[in-house]
């Protein structure tokens, strides 16, 4: 599974969070194991965790990203399709690749995923 977005640890453990109003921030598993830890079922294969802000430790924010044929793109995997929507804004990268202009500065093509690296970066906030 791809990590894109807030993530902290939480009594040893990795977890997405989501921040909600008045103090409280959410702790987002795709575990059904995590019921035992108090979790609960949220949507179909997705549960959460409320928790007061003071509990919750360092946040840092994981960013997606891919290498293909040496250079780096943004990415955004289906697993389903087991592709990846690759996507730059240097046109001059972009046309000598073969992406299509999707946006005024920003163009994208879709590979298969077994012809990428998929990277992530971390950035605490």
């Amino acid at each position: 599974m791809v990590r894109k977005g807030e993530y902290t640890n939480y009594n040893g453990e990795e977890y997405r969070l989501v921040k909600g109003s008045r103090g409280k921030s959410f702790l987002i598993s795709n575990a059904s194991k995590d019921l035992k830890k108090g979790f609960e079922r949220y949507a179909d294969g997705v549960y959460q965790k409320e928790i007061d802000s003071n509990e919750v430790g360092d946040v840092y924010y994981i960013h997606p990203y891919a290498i293909y044929r040496d250079k780096e793109y943004d990415a955004i995997v289906n697993e389903k399709k087991k592709t990846v929507n690759l996507g730059t804004s240097d046109s001059t990268i972009a046309n000598s690749m073969g992406f299509d202009r999707t946006d005024k500065y920003y163009y994208e093509k879709i590979v298969p995923l077994d012809e990428v690296i998929l990277c992530e970066r971390k950035k605490k906030l």
